[in-house]
């Protein structure tokens, strides 16, 4: 069995082959866009943490590089720990660039006389002074009030002056910095020359543009994310050149506030660079599940080991399918939840060990939705109860409550709380009736009695839809499959461990950190 899910392979002839999310839609309409384009332009390909954006761009960049798209990628999480992003982008447009010019015809040579000395005045000048320049050249006022934020806040006592701005006396001193006029002739200089080349390879290439694909901007420090998006729009934008941004806005908005306050108006900003907000489709959760579980082969352990003496394989797939379809996961949350089972199971002596793959699937569910609420249960500091009621309270879960699963989960955690409570508690673990000394508000409590009051249990036919003056509906769904796990229910009301302290162990063994969790 593979533990962890591999990163997706982008085969360079068919980039669609491998993709889970079903992304291809997507990107022919946007590829197609491109093509049509009037430059410059920038677009935005925003979703939320963890949801396939670098996949995306990778699998996008592949088919567009087959279509003889010109593509130059920038991860700027990457570059994060540089101090210039503008020295970061130069550098990495200039070294793509290079592997395009095989006749030797781009101008590449007037692109990189202009790097050292707009470098330099990356180096000896605020970024918020260049970009005011910048802005002026390009038509922006020097008082635009964002640009007046950007100087306050980035560079709080550096910012230039506008007396420092309109200096026009030459200085021969290398380690004197550039006068107004001088760093205006660059970043003109390098304008020019960037678009020159831009359009060189857009008539090479049947008037394709330039793109420049910039991966993981919500990921940086505020002030590199903010200096990198004015850099973008300021130093970069030529005639065919368009600029892919993959951003989940909500974070970026986030770093914006930051950087001006939390009374700015981040998305009214954002509007001033993004000219079109592409946001990806949800994908299909329950393929990508069913995609990963065949992919580390869970799904054939699952296969060769379908039952044994605490119950069914089938209800750790129930389970799982169910409960990892909430649209406030991520999709690295479910790789990462899938790579938490694949770690325990791994760990095992062997698949016959006395163990519950329903016990695994509740702690690695409930660690994965709830960390908190999953290490107050397992410290016996929440009833069964109180954890099912906060579950179950949570957005998109409710509707599962009442559904096989739903009384699946309550039944499990009802055992999973009886033996975190033997093993946690220093009282005696069995009352004179042979009844575990239990919160009297727990499901267990509540369970046990019912069924000591059943004479023929486990042999009564329960069927959720009989009519009954003392049962719920969901109560008979709890009570058959505590029917079905009538072993694993004898065996912990006893005080013998059926896997969910076994499972803990490993959890905790395998860090948060170095089983993917902040990756």
């Amino acid at each position: 069995m593979k533990i962890k899910p591999d990163d997706i392979e982008i085969p360079h002839d068919d980039p669609f082959r491998h993709d889970l999310l079903d992304r291809k839609q997507s990107i022919l309409i946007l590829t197609n866009l491109l093509q049509n384009l009037e430059t410059p332009y920038t677009m935005s390909i925003d979703a939320s943490w963890g949801n396939g954006k670098t996949t995306f761009l990778n699998i996008w960049k592949q088919h567009l590089e087959n279509e003889d798209f010109p593509v130059v990628s920038f991860n700027a999480w990457d570059t994060d720990f540089a101090e210039y992003p503008l020295i970061a982008l130069t550098s990495e447009l200039l070294n793509t660039l290079q592997t395009l010019d095989d006749d030797g015809d781009l101008g590449l040579d007037a692109i990189e006389a202009t790097l050292p000395r707009i470098h330099k005045i990356a180096l000896t000048k605020t970024i918020p002074w260049m970009i005011s320049l910048a802005g002026v050249i390009g038509g922006i006022q020097a008082n635009d009030p964002s640009v007046a934020l950007l100087g306050n806040t980035l560079s709080a006592g550096m910012a230039g002056t506008m007396e420092e701005m309109t200096r026009v006396e030459h200085t021969d001193d290398p380690t004197e910095p550039f006068t107004y006029i001088e760093a205006k002739e660059a970043i003109n200089s390098f304008r020019n020359a960037l678009a020159n080349t831009a359009e060189i390879l857009s008539d090479r290439l049947g008037g394709k543009p330039l793109v420049i694909a910039v991966d993981e901007l919500d990921r940086c420090r505020p002030s590199y994310a903010v200096e990198l998006l004015e850099v973008v729009k300021h130093f970069f934008s030529v005639n065919n050149v368009v600029f892919v941004l993959a951003i989940d806005k909500t974070q970026l908005t986030h770093a914006i506030k930051a950087i001006y306050g939390t009374e700015f108006d981040a998305i009214g900003y954002l509007r001033r660079f993004i000219d079109l907000d592409f946001r990806l489709p949800a994908p299909d959760r329950t393929r990508f599940m069913k995609d990963l579980m065949n992919q580390t082969l869970l799904q054939q352990f699952f296969e060769d080991y379908p039952g044994h003496s605490w119950g069914e394989s089938d209800d750790t797939q129930l389970l799982l399918r169910a409960f990892l379809n909430l649209p406030s996961l991520s999709l690295r949350q479910i790789q990462q939840t899938m790579h938490r089972l694949g770690l325990v199971l791994a760990s095992l002596d062997s698949p016959s060990t006395n163990i519950c793959f329903g016990a695994i699937a509740v702690l690695v569910i409930l660690k994965t939705i709830d960390p908190e609420v999953y290490h107050q249960f397992i410290q016996s500091d929440m009833t069964d109860k109180e954890v099912s009621d906060k579950l179950f309270d949570k957005p998109g879960l409710q509707v599962i409550r009442t559904t096989r699963e739903g009384s699946l989960f309550d039944a499990l955690l009802a055992m999973g709380y009886c033996e975190f409570f033997l093993a946690n508690s220093r009282e005696p673990t069995l009352a004179n009736s042979g009844e575990p000394k239990l919160d009297t508000n727990s499901l267990f409590h509540h369970y046990y009695h019912i069924i000591e009051s059943m004479g023929d249990f486990p042999v009564a036919n329960l069927s959720p839809d009989m009519e009954s003056p003392s049962l719920t509906p969901h109560e008979i769904g709890v009570l058959n499959h505590f029917r079905t796990h009538f072993l694993m229910f004898n065996a912990v009301k006893v005080g013998n461990p059926v896997g969910f302290n076994l499972t803990v162990k490993r959890l905790e063994l395998f860090s948060d950190d170095l089983s993917g969790n902040n990756s």
